[in-house]
């Protein structure tokens, strides 16, 4: 008889496990990934200098 229970509740966890996984997995989409962000730590000038350094224009443009 314990034996059973032990395998019921084994077997339960499991699937309450799995649940709150997908359940918090669903909710992060709804986080602000702004707020878990590197950059606001960092200094404006830096951050602006990345963005500027990321962009698709040359830094120098070709004479060519």
């Amino acid at each position: 008889m314990f034996r059973h229970w032990l395998h019921f509740n084994r077997r339960l966890g499991c699937v309450a496990a799995i649940l709150v996984l997908l359940i918090s997995a669903g909710g992060c989409a709804s986080w602000n990934l702004d707020r878990f962000s590197l950059n606001r730590l960092r200094d404006d000038r830096a951050v602006d200098i990345d963005n500027r350094l990321e962009g698709s224009k040359p830094i120098v443009a070709n004479p060519f």
